[in-house]
């Protein structure tokens, strides 16, 4: 066997696991501090948070890394600890099917989130959900209102008559109709 065996292993483990768990911290609030800013300019009301898709997921999300951060915290004071003391005290029969459970279980909430993450970049953010309810809400409160657009101009001994149809903002079919003694030219 190579590496340190016995005690030294143990505390090897115990410190290593512990400095991991100093890193992970560091980059954890990193990401909690991006997250945050993230959702004060994704989610511009709590009612949003709960009434769009994507704040439904956000909230999915945020309980999986509390899961998540759960389990870390369990591997960096629990774990860690028993690892050390008992290598201090010279058990060198360190069983490590804790380290192995908790690695497991973090290794899948840590999927989790990065499946909800992926979930949440395919949704609207919750602010552009607000805006198109809100301008869906209007249009159906509007009175029904022709909006078609038609113009005629003459061209040459010919006429032209422009029709755009619904002549609002999005998908819009243009026609352009010619009439005079020159359509055959055309």
């Amino acid at each position: 066997k190579r590496g340190p065996q016995g005690r030294a292993r143990a505390l090897f483990a115990g410190t290593a696991l512990r400095r991991f768990s100093a890193l992970a911290l560091c980059s954890v609030t990193l990401v909690l501090l991006t997250g945050t800013f993230n959702a004060l300019v994704q989610i511009p009301s709590w009612s949003s948070l709960t009434d769009t898709a994507y704040g439904q997921a956000l909230i999915v999300k945020l309980v999986l890394v509390a899961l998540l951060l759960g389990l870390g915290f369990l591997n960096a004071v629990r774990i860690a600890r028993r690892f050390e003391r008992r290598a201090l005290s010279g058990d060198t029969g360190t069983s490590y099917r804790s380290l192995v459970r908790s690695a497991v279980l973090e290794s899948l909430a840590g999927a989790a989130v990065i499946a909800t993450t992926a979930v949440l970049i395919f949704l609207v953010p919750a602010k552009d959900a607000e805006v198109q309810a809100a301008v869906r809400t209007a249009a159906g409160k509007s009175a029904t209102v022709s909006s078609v657009y038609r113009n005629s101009a003459p061209a040459g001994d010919m006429s032209a008559v422009l029709t755009v149809t619904p002549n609002r903002v999005g998908n819009n079919d243009f026609k352009v109709q010619l009439a005079g003694p020159g359509l055959a030219n055309v």
